[in-house]
């Protein structure tokens, strides 16, 4: 039973620390992402549908 206990414990850590060498590396994205508008006041439930606008994402940088 610690043995497997023990073996779930050091699984757990290996994912942590694969996780941590992978979320640390330096990512450049450039792009830019446009907000959309939407404003509207729902205090009672169940509110009507609201559609959102076009969210566009642009690519600032192509060459990388």
């Amino acid at each position: 039973m610690l043995n497997t206990h023990l073996k779930f414990i050091l699984n757990m850590l290996f994912v942590a620390i694969i996780f941590q060498i992978i979320a640390n590396q330096t990512s450049y994205s450039q792009v830019s992402v446009t907000k959309p508008a939407l404003s509207f006041g729902a205090c009672s439930f169940p509110s009507n549908y609201h559609p959102l606008d076009n969210i566009i994402i642009i690519e600032n940088a192509r060459d990388d």
